[in-house]
């Protein structure tokens, strides 16, 4: 065997174990300057063990899952003075700080409450953009509600509509005592389908067009206008015809009755008014002058001007 090459494996073996006794100083060096924290976490009322809680260590990357104990060991986390977080799905998150010495077992127990489980409010609007009454195919009517009710007194929404809309027809559900009315524009395109209107107050849709069930003989129904109150109501805007869908959906089909209810309005402010009058009376009162009282004696008195030169 040649010489030199017993002394490059021998080299290579050296450079080997040079490396791995570095590599063991290291990973020794790291132990010592890092430790554990440890602990259990139970529920705070039944005070039983809570498994899969996701324990971690904020900024470090490091953490652990509670095993079916409930117990956790969370490995080769810096020393000094750290925060853990404890997380559960139906329980609220805890944290407390810990400080964790070279490689020693700091100890951390949880006890977490049941919470409700809290989401975002999703809110979802949707609502026609403006469209000019000539872009429509139908006639659009509008009734100026606040002029009507100041002149005469309107008893509700379906008598503020009748006789100022045309195609609008009230319809009596029974012609009995008590029974409402409901809502047709220009008239009845279904036996058996929906042909109430759409009703929108400030843009927010009722729920149905009428109320107390289905319409028929056995059951009584009137429209849910006759909820509302008409001084209450700035305008009302009719659209009838099947142009409706197109702005409000295929079951405004049978027209859209929208209501713009009145909004607060700034006041005129406190007004003060005063005046004052002032005047003179002047009440002379002379006693009369006849022929009884201008005697003798009074013809020369001055309580008795008037007898003056008569004689």
């Amino acid at each position: 065997m040649d010489g030199s090459f017993v002394r490059r494996a021998a080299g290579r073996l050296t450079a080997v174990v040079a490396l791995s006794a570095m590599l063991a100083a290291h990973a020794a060096a790291q132990q010592q300057a890092t430790g554990t924290i440890r602990g259990t976490v139970t529920d705070a009322v039944t005070m039983r063990p809570l498994s899969g809680v996701q324990v971690s260590v904020p900024g470090t990357g490091r953490g652990a899952l509670a095993n079916a104990s409930g117990q956790f060991l969370v490995i080769n986390v810096p020393t000094g003075v750290v925060t853990v977080r404890a997380e559960l799905i139906g329980y609220g998150a805890m944290s407390q700080q810990v400080t964790v010495a070279a490689g020693q077992a700091a100890v951390v127990d949880f006890r977490m409450t049941q919470t409700a489980l809290e989401l975002d409010a999703i809110v979802v609007t949707g609502t026609a953009g403006q469209t000019q009454r000539r872009a429509i195919g139908n006639v659009v009517s509008k009734v100026e509600a606040a002029k009507v009710t100041e002149s005469i007194a309107v008893p509700n929404v379906s008598e503020l509509l009748q006789a100022r809309t045309p195609g609008l027809t009230l319809l009596s559900d029974g012609g009995g005592a008590g029974d409402g009315q409901v809502i047709r524009l220009r008239g009845t395109g279904s036996m058996e389908g929906r042909y109430e209107p759409v009703v929108i107050i400030d843009g927010v849709r009722m729920e149905s067009g009428s109320q107390g069930g289905r319409c028929g003989n056995a059951v009584h129904c009137t429209s849910g206008l006759e909820s509302l109150n008409p001084n209450d109501i700035e305008s009302i805007e009719v659209i009838k015809g099947p142009a409706a869908a197109t702005l409000y959906g295929a079951e405004a089909a049978s027209g859209v009755i929208q209501i713009i209810t009145k909004k607060g309005r700034a006041g005129t402010g406190v007004q003060w008014n005063a005046s004052f009058d002032t005047g003179i009376s002047d009440w002379h009162l002379e006693r009369p002058v006849t022929w009884w009282t201008c005697t003798a004696s009074n013809i020369t008195s001055s309580a008795y001007p008037g007898c003056a030169g008569k004689t």
